[in-house]
């Protein structure tokens, strides 16, 4: 990706900025799972601790909301893809598809590698923890873990399920293309909203529905119309109606997301927060200046950073859990633990990206170049 040609040098890291955030978010989300004995646990009695203990655990509150992360991923991801062809741009299939590929599957198929190998240690330590099957290795190889009637994600990493959603999205991405530049922006919205609503109306019916692009898509899609319009010098600087909007959007998703109601919906809102944030940001890209320029490198470093720690980070947390247990026999009592944890799965992610999702985009770039055409990061 590039920075829009006509806006601030700093939109660029703002982008990365949040990515990072997000990225992070869910890291702390998932942290909770292996290396934390839970606040609900805690909260009851029924694991005995003391006042800091229970006191420390009141903070894994946000922390539980961590896993929208991915509907940011999910906005920014069609933004970012978007940009280099927004404003009527010539689309080339080949390049595309295979720059594309070689970013998200090489890093993907070599984390599984990782998924396995943590599995296998942590078994070790603790007999009670799961592996997964060869089924589910081979299906989640192929990326169709989503669907069918054993779907499910690896025993030590259920955080991939989102990436053959995110291959999928970039395979339909032409075809909302065809429709913004055949129909206009209005035509191609309708389409796509008319295909995320199929998997809560019809999902049980059709239950794989439930496992694609399709409950996704209008979350995509609302970044690359936002592409669309930032480079296309259209969109208006949002104001306070639009902050109010972010935030009653950010509280009906917490309140669903809480309450267990709908969580289709409850996507649906945090990704009309998210998008709205991204708004703001794309139109006030002077806030990286208000950012310290040390943390504003260490938040842009983290977005780097963001694919090869969202891959590695759940493995490695189930086998730091299986070892802990082996040792205390039990999870961690302290809030800290987890948090500890997941700062320092972030040097390990910085290792992946540097020995494997790096080298993957120098291939992508290459291939992409030979093939020619718009070159999206």
């Amino acid at each position: 990706m590039t920075p829009h040609s006509g806006g601030s040098g700093n939109t660029l890291p703002l982008i990365d900025v949040l990515r990072g955030l997000a990225a992070f978010w869910v890291v702390l989300f998932h942290s909770r799972v292996d290396l934390w004995v839970g606040l609900r646990d805690i909260q009851s009695g029924l694991v005995p601790v003391g006042a800091f203990d229970r006191l420390m655990a009141w903070f894994s509150v946000p922390m539980a909301f961590g896993g929208s992360g991915v509907m940011l991923f999910f906005v920014l991801s069609g933004f970012c893809v978007h940009l280099p062809l927004a404003g009527g741009k010539d689309f080339a299939w080949k390049p595309y598809a295979a720059r594309r590929f070689f970013r998200i599957f090489p890093p993907y198929l070599f984390a599984i590698v990782v998924t396995l190998g943590c599995e296998l240690l942590s078994k070790w330590l603790d007999p009670a923890s799961r592996t997964s099957s060869v089924s589910m290795l081979v299906r989640s190889v192929f990326m169709v873990q989503n669907y069918g009637a054993d779907a499910g994600q690896m025993a030590g990493n259920p955080s991939l399920w989102s990436l053959p959603v995110e291959m999928e999205l970039y395979v339909v991405y032409p075809v909302f293309l065809w429709l913004l530049r055949k129909s206009g922006a209005l035509t191609a919205f309708g389409v796509v909203a008319a295909v995320a609503v199929l998997p809560p109306l019809f999902g049980r019916a059709v239950p794989a529905l439930n496992g694609g692009f399709a409950q996704y898509w209008l979350i995509w899609c609302s970044g690359a119309l936002l592409a669309e319009s930032w480079k296309t010098r259209r969109l208006l600087a949002p104001g306070v109606a639009h902050g109010l909007t972010m935030a009653a959007a950010f509280a009906a998703a917490v309140l669903f997301h809480w309450r267990d109601y709908n969580q289709w919906v409850a996507c649906h809102f945090w990704a009309i927060g998210y998008g709205i944030l991204l708004w703001f940001a794309l139109m006030n890209p002077s806030f990286a200046t208000a950012i310290p320029r040390r943390l504003l490198v260490l938040l842009v470093w983290l977005g780097t950073l963001s694919y090869s720690l969202y891959l590695v980070h759940f493995p490695l947390f189930r086998l730091a859990g299986a070892a802990w247990k082996a040792g205390a026999g039990h999870k961690p009592l302290n809030l800290l633990v987890p948090l500890a944890a997941a700062v320092l799965v972030v040097p390990v992610a910085a290792l992946f990206y540097r020995w494997v999702e790096a080298p993957s985009h120098r291939l992508a770039r290459t291939v992409g170049r030979r093939l020619k055409g718009p070159q999206p990061e």
